[in-house]
């Protein structure tokens, strides 16, 4: 049995390792998030260093061992420049894939994250960027079964058709009269939870036809970071560079 791995998948992070080589994580279409080395990828006239770029998304050779694997070769298959040379855009790139990172768990295969990954790539810069971001980490909390409960009150199954309450440690709404009992919890405006209800249900392609108000999607960036920090059970770093950049 051969350990040689053909392969695609998008950077997700990266880190130096030793005086030449880099540690990479790669989201991959086959194989889901894997742990690759690349040496001699930090030498100038390595011919990895295009196709190993942050964010980029590549063909990859890959040789399996005992514990990491190890990349042979590669090529570009989209860079998305626009992406990288947008400080912004870069910004809420380092955001998601540090959520995608943090949930996906290790050789998993999951072809709806994967999907939607590429295409949220694709589009950035072509939709306004909060609200793409918001799309995505709905799907991708939801592709991973965390999706928070949004229609009925968790507490007592009531449907939603009013102002609620958002409890992360509960996992969802909770109405108003249920709400009482619980502390840190956070005031839900039934016109934002109609909003995220029609960002799970829509077309990522006609994403660009939602218009949302900047208040409402400025909730819902909020909201889902802090829903997000308590999945993952520690602090989003990268959100600080996206908030600085838009005042908050």
């Amino acid at each position: 049995m051969t350990n040689s791995i053909q392969t695609s998948g998008i950077i997700i992070k990266e880190y130096s390792y030793d005086e030449a080589d880099k540690i990479f994580v790669i989201f991959t279409a086959d194989r889901g998030k894997i742990t690759c080395l690349a040496k001699g990828v930090r030498k100038s006239k390595s011919k990895m260093r295009g196709f190993l770029q942050l964010f980029t998304y590549s063909k990859l050779h890959l040789h399996k061992g005992k514990s990491i694997y190890t990349v042979i070769g590669g090529e570009v298959i989209n860079s998305f420049p626009g992406v990288k040379n947008d400080l912004l855009l870069f910004g809420y790139a380092n955001y998601i894939t540090e959520v995608l990172e943090g949930i996906l768990p290790a050789e998993e295969k999951n072809n709806a994250i994967f999907t939607t990954t590429v295409s949220m790539f694709h589009l950035m810069g072509s939709i306004p960027i909060s609200q793409l971001s918001s799309y995505y980490l709905l799907r991708l909390v939801k592709y991973a079964g965390f999706l928070p409960e949004l229609s009925r009150c968790v507490s007592c199954g009531e449907r939603i058709v009013a102002n609620a309450l958002f409890h992360s440690t509960e996992g969802g709404c909770v109405c108003m009269q249920c709400g009482k009992e619980f502390d840190n919890k956070v005031l839900m405006p039934f016109n934002i939870i109609r909003i995220m209800e029609q960002l799970l249900v829509m077309d990522i392609n006609m994403l660009g036809r939602l218009k949302i108000k900047d208040k409402d999607q400025i909730f819902i960036e909020d909201l889902l970071c802090e829903y997000l920090k308590y999945l993952l059970e520690r602090p989003i770093s990268s959100i600080k560079f996206i908030r600085e950049i838009r005042g908050a």
